[in-house]
């Protein structure tokens, strides 16, 4: 009886170790993007390094868009298409990828066929940021920037553009796991 009570406690320090470990690492994180844009939307997925905080374009490590303007859709994809992140006004946490459209620093995120082409594009900019696309959120799934039409909204202040879904936290797997295993030595012991 003794040595099972010490493989236990073995076992619970190595899962206690393993969950420490996983959790000092950043493993990337997926979010879902399910955006209405005036009669248009943005629907599908964002990928990051995992960083939390302040994003750059480097944290953004993959994207699969489908965008419509409520007749046309597009598709985008890492590795097809690229991404433009300037500023500081994105910024993510376990939960969800935030933009500050009210940002005073020229802030712009876009998800683009060719970038600067003005074609096919999902863009988040602030205020400021008209050069690149129209403050705010825009969808162009085709080619037809130079159109006063294409579906956008004005909006202001720190919105939620993607969401993730829930993630148990390493100290709950922990949990999780004493118990299964404290179940697996009571069963043990039972008598017969």
């Amino acid at each position: 009886m003794k040595t099972i009570h010490s493989r236990a406690r073995a076992i619970l320090g190595a899962l206690a170790a393993m969950t420490l470990a996983a959790s000092a690492l950043a493993a990337p994180i997926t979010y879902g993007v399910n955006q209405a844009i005036g009669a248009g939307s943005v629907t599908g997925t964002i990928t990051t390094d995992g960083t939390l905080g302040t994003l750059s374009q480097a944290d953004i490590t993959g994207w699969s868009l489908l965008l419509s303007d409520g007749t046309n859709t597009f598709s985008l994809k890492s590795g097809s298409s690229a991404v433009y992140l300037q500023g500081s006004d994105v910024t993510a946490d376990a939960s969800h990828v935030y933009f500050d459209f009210s940002g005073a620093d020229s802030g712009v995120l876009a998800f683009q066929q060719n970038l600067f082409s003005g074609s096919h594009y999902y863009c988040n900019a602030t205020q400021a940021a008209s050069f690149y696309c129209a403050p705010g959120e825009s969808v162009v799934p085709t080619d037809v920037f130079s159109n006063p039409n294409f579906p956008r909204q004005a909006l202001s202040g720190v919105q939620v553009i993607a969401s993730a879904a829930p993630v148990p936290e390493p100290a709950s797997l922990v949990l999780m796991a004493g118990g299964v295993l404290a179940l697996a030595l009571r069963r043990r012991q039972a008598p017969r």
